[in-house]
């Protein structure tokens, strides 16, 4: 049975990828290629990515133009 992470989790792994990897700032543009890299990790497959880059822009997290917001990267997760 293969078990998927939320949506939720999702959104908040690209958070942590952009923020604390990629180490961008609120109103920094998301460059996709380093972001597909970093996600394609265990246990996230890439069909994960766009549900959860829908999420985070739903939440305001995520600009439609790919700017992380300031909102982003307050909920961005620290650990």
């Amino acid at each position: 049975m293969d078990i998927r992470p939320s949506v939720e989790a999702a959104a908040k792994e690209i958070l942590r990828i952009v923020v604390r990897d990629l180490h961008l700032k609120a109103d920094a543009m998301i460059n996709a290629q380093p972001v597909m890299q970093a996600f394609s990790n265990l246990p996230w497959k890439l069909t994960d990515l766009r549900p959860g880059l829908v999420y985070a822009q739903e939440k305001g997290w995520i600009t439609h133009d790919g700017r992380l917001t300031a909102a982003g990267f307050a909920a961005a997760p620290v650990f």
